[in-house]
């Protein structure tokens, strides 16, 4: 999913699809994946960037599936 929908943004095509599935992949997996507050002080820190790093991504895609939506 994340995959195609990067590269159907870069390329332009499926205008509604490829910024979905990228949103639908980021809400999916971010909680799972980088779960910091199940962590330890060690890895917590690592995983707390990771996570937020993935919110800031969701948010472009967000913008993108906003952007086609309106045309």
């Amino acid at each position: 999913m994340l995959l195609f929908g990067g590269l159907g943004i870069a390329l332009g095509r499926f205008k509604q699809l490829a910024p979905g599935a990228v949103v639908t992949w980021f809400i999916a997996v971010t909680p799972q994946m980088h779960d910091f507050w199940n962590m330890e002080d060690d890895q917590r820190e690592g995983q707390q960037v990771h996570f937020l790093k993935n919110l800031i991504i969701l948010g472009g895609a967000l913008s993108f599936l906003a952007n086609e939506s309106e045309d």
